[in-house]
């Protein structure tokens, strides 16, 4: 019905063409950035500069101002020409406009130095716990990526079935075995101490974007019943995204080993492998704070 009959239409079925132009019957030939190549052939309809993507991507100039036959948006040193584009610490900026080419980090300033980082967990530290212990959780990092402070998931809300809390103190430093909390009901109390003894982020500085955590942490439960000590002593590996911001971990290697306190000392059961989903947790992702 678009008033030229079927015999003369080129696009019989078409109400807005009655002939193929440049995209073909069911395709208008619209050109939104008007460039003068439309739509349908234009890898870019919404830059008028570029027709296609090139190496860059559309809406940014494929463009090498320091000659040095890289282009800027992939280049690691886009004011300096370095046609090596060598990164000697793997930090994302080229060792030739690098302030510091030996010392690279999760987290970098615009000279290619590290900054220290803070990280909101969405996993609790430790594996398997007897309640009281909630995500998130906040890990602030040195400008090694080594912690200083955990501040773990804890609250009187998340410790209230275990009793009324008489201690509180959700902040373990690094090498500081920390007596968390205490609460106390009808059966007596509970104590948990933690003791984060390494814990060290770091990148795999082979030119990928894999990160290696390494931990040994334990958490020990004084109770009516006894005492138990759980530690946790592995490495967790996952990536890192483009800007730095959220780390995803994805596989574990390690072991876990529970000791019971008897006449003042520590019996220990044979270490067990860490299992996502048994004794550690499955997957997990950190967001920068």
């Amino acid at each position: 019905d678009d008033g030229t009959p079927d015999c003369a239409d080129g696009c019989p079925t078409d109400p807005n063409k009655t002939g193929e132009g440049l995209c073909g019957c069911g395709v208008a030939d619209t050109d939104s950035d008007d460039d003068g190549t439309p739509d349908c052939d234009d890898e870019c309809p919404d830059d008028p500069f570029k027709t296609l993507r090139g190496i860059c991507g559309c809406g940014e100039f494929d463009r090498d101002l320091d000659s040095d036959l890289t282009t800027d948006c992939i280049d690691n040193c886009p004011g300096l020409p370095n046609e090596s584009q060598e990164d000697g610490d793997n930090d994302g900026v080229g060792t030739a406009c690098d302030d510091c080419p030996e010392d690279g980090g999760l987290q970098i300033d615009d000279g290619g130095c590290p900054l220290a980082s803070t990280w909101i967990s969405d996993r609790i530290l430790l594996g398997i716990r007897r309640g009281g212990y909630i995500p998130p959780e906040r890990y602030e990092l040195d400008l090694t990526a080594t912690l200083v402070t955990a501040t773990l998931g804890l609250s009187e809300t998340a410790l209230a079935p275990l009793g009324t809390v008489l201690s509180l103190n959700p902040d373990v430093p690094l090498g500081v075995p920390t007596e968390v909390f205490t609460t106390e009901d009808l059966f007596g109390s509970i104590t948990d101490t933690v003791d984060i003894q390494l814990f060290q982020v770091t990148a795999r500085g082979d030119g990928t974007n894999r990160v290696d955590w390494r931990f040994i942490v334990s958490v020990t439960r004084e109770e009516s019943s006894g005492t138990v000590r759980n530690t946790f002593d592995g490495t967790q590996t996952g990536t890192i995204t483009a800007d730095g911001t959220i780390i995803i971990w994805q596989s574990v290697i390690g072991f876990k080993e529970t000791c019971t306190l008897n006449d003042d000392e520590f019996d220990c059961s044979p270490r067990i492998p860490l299992v996502p989903t048994s004794n550690w947790p499955q997957g997990g992702r950190w967001t920068l704070s």
